[in-house]
């Protein structure tokens, strides 16, 4: 069943309404007015016959006609609809090719949460709708409202996610994550974190945050909507409940006062047992150069990608030795490597170019991470790198600060040569300030990309052209995606518009949500293997450069009735004669 996702207009009592009726041949006209009359009560009953007649005739007319939604308050921001049809296709009810922007007093409204669907879909979601033509959608004519259909979150009626939720979790991760901090937990730590696995297992309710921590506040407005109808863990979407999990391990054991890294001994022996493959790599990387050339980047970006299966979110400590070394054309699929390589050979002067990772896991990924950044650096192409790292333990695996620093520190002590010189280089890198290690909380929260902080954003989109934004991993793909089930062949690119800047995917698949394929791949890899979106063996460079905001610049009237979009998409005509002209 898909959930029912309204964009509805905000109210404010100091903007203008929203404009349903066809505009006149004039839209800047001020609407006219009609001045008060002391003789107005004296009019002729027949006379008052006649107004009302001919109002409901305009109406009607009105009613019938395509209605041109322009947003006034929002500096003519808006859509193009037509709304002859009450069921038809997002494509054919907007016409959207080109506009990427609903403007800022749209917003969404989900449904209850006891459809175990309900999550905040912010603003910055609508370009994402805008470009995909073939979501169910429709419009009330009466409130001017676009329904959009979109596709389920990930949730427990998917048989992967169940069994992350009642096996995977409480009885692998919970139960050896209390077995290797058996020695620094109190026996009320180590039975909250069984309590924790009950609750899962069980399918109990939630319970909000209350430890203090600095993200307790955003935690708890994430969960209020699901608190408020007393929702259970199986309730709710697979993204909010799985972050909520690290989450409350993290009050369960006083993260806050103790600053315990539950998972640091699973990292550690996890970045040993890669040891042989970071000497072999350490040379790899180093053999490269300064110079900048295609066969050293795509070479250095695979290393990358196929880091990425190191996961110890799903895979144990012995498990992942044997990871990372899988990296066949075969298994790649899709690799816009390319227009990654494109991107980072624009015209912006390589000093100011920077490059911004949110990284994924610690061990064999993070090393992969900062090859990729001494090649980027070390060749002039970029300016800085930017690694925005997670705040606390998180997801058993995911790298921290201290994480780099042990990757660095276990480099320099190795014996190959190779590795120490790999990790003197990287110490001087963000000595000079070239390579920055920095946090983000937002990364750890169970809250969709783009709902992103207004700060994050900022910084993003203020330098954009100047900007390529490396999302590593299945976690941060699914908040991409806010982890709906979207259609496989959807495009990446669409889907990418509400992003700030340029971003590029590198991800291994371990998770059931992919988009970006080709029409009838899915089914020939199902064939092929029943979890090939869960194995971790695929792997997958997905780059998009979000199109800029498109604006309604006016609506007139024309004789031609065609719809059509010249060579530049500046004009839109209407089936009724409306021309729409589109501006930048």
């Amino acid at each position: 069943m898909q959930g029912v996702h309204e964009l509805d207009r905000m109210s404010s009592s100091s903007t203008t309404p929203l404009m349903l009726s066809a505009p006149s041949s004039s839209p800047s006209a001020p609407p006219h007015t009609a001045k008060s009359s002391n003789n107005s009560r004296n009019k002729p009953p027949l006379l008052w016959l006649s107004m009302t007649f001919v109002l409901i005739l305009c109406f009607s007319l009105l009613h019938l006609s395509t209605w041109v939604l322009i947003d006034q308050a929002n500096e003519t921001e808006g859509i193009v609809a037509k709304s002859l049809s009450t069921n038809m296709h997002l494509g054919q009810v907007s016409r959207l090719r080109g506009i990427t922007n609903f403007g800022r007093s749209w917003r969404f409204i989900t449904r209850d949460v006891e459809q175990g669907s309900q999550q905040r879909l912010g603003g910055h979601l609508r370009p994402m709708v805008a470009k995909i033509s073939d979501l169910p959608a429709s419009i009330d004519k009466e409130e001017g409202k676009v329904i959009v259909s979109l596709p389920n979150f990930l949730d427990c009626s998917y048989p992967f996610v169940k069994d992350t939720m009642v096996n995977r979790c409480p009885e692998n991760i919970l139960k050896r994550t209390i077995e290797y901090n058996k020695d620094k937990l109190t026996g009320e730590q180590v039975a909250s974190l069984r309590s924790i696995a009950t609750e899962m297992k069980e399918n109990l309710a939630l319970s909000p945050i209350v430890d203090g921590g600095p993200d307790m506040e955003q935690w708890n407005q994430v969960l209020r909507g699901y608190l408020d109808k007393d929702a259970r863990w199986w309730d709710v979407p697979w993204l909010v409940w799985e972050t909520y999990l690290y989450r409350r391990m993290l009050q369960a054991t006083g993260y806050w006062e103790s600053n315990l890294d539950l998972f640091a001994v699973e990292k550690d022996d996890g970045l040993k047992a890669f040891e042989e493959l970071l000497k072999e790599r350490s040379k790899i990387t180093l053999d490269l150069g300064n110079e900048w050339k295609w066969e050293s980047f795509f070479t250095v970006l695979m290393l990358d990608l196929w880091g990425n299966q190191a996961d110890a979110s799903l895979f144990t400590p012995k498990d992942i030795g044997q990871k990372g070394k899988s990296n066949s054309a075969d298994n790649m699929l899709v690799d816009d490597s390319g227009k990654v390589w494109d991107s980072l050979n624009s015209e912006t002067s390589s000093k100011e170019r920077r490059v911004v990772f949110f990284n994924d896991n610690a061990g064999l990924e993070i090393f992969s991470d900062l090859c990729l950044s001494h090649y980027l650096l070390k060749s002039g192409q970029v300016g800085s790198v930017e690694f925005k790292l997670k705040p606390y333990p998180f997801f058993v695996s995911d790298a921290t600060p201290n994480d780099v620093s042990k990757t660095i520190n276990f480099l320099k002590s190795m014996e190959s040569q190779a590795s120490k010189r790999l990790g003197c280089d990287l110490e001087e890198l963000i000595e000079q300030g070239k390579l920055i290690l920095s946090t983000e909380m937002f990364l750890t929260s169970g809250q969709p990309m783009w709902e992103m902080p207004d700060a994050l954003r900022t910084e993003l989109k203020s330098n954009a052209d100047k900007t390529l934004v490396i999302v590593k991993g299945d976690l941060m793909y699914r908040k991409l995606l806010g982890d709906f089930d979207f259609e496989t062949s959807m495009s990446f690119q669409d889907l990418m518009s509400y992003f700030p800047c340029p971003v590029v995917s590198l991800r291994t698949l371990k998770s059931p949500v992919a988009v970006g394929l080709s029409h009838g791949q899915a089914e020939i890899l199902e064939k092929q293997d029943p979890n090939w979106m869960i194995s971790g063996k695929h792997g997958t460079v997905q780059f998009a450069k979000p199109a800029p905001v498109v604006k309604v610049e006016s609506v007139s009237k024309s004789p031609n009735g065609d719809i059509e979009e010249d060579s530049a998409g500046a004009q839109m005509k209407l089936a009724d004669g409306f021309i729409v002209t589109l501006v930048a």
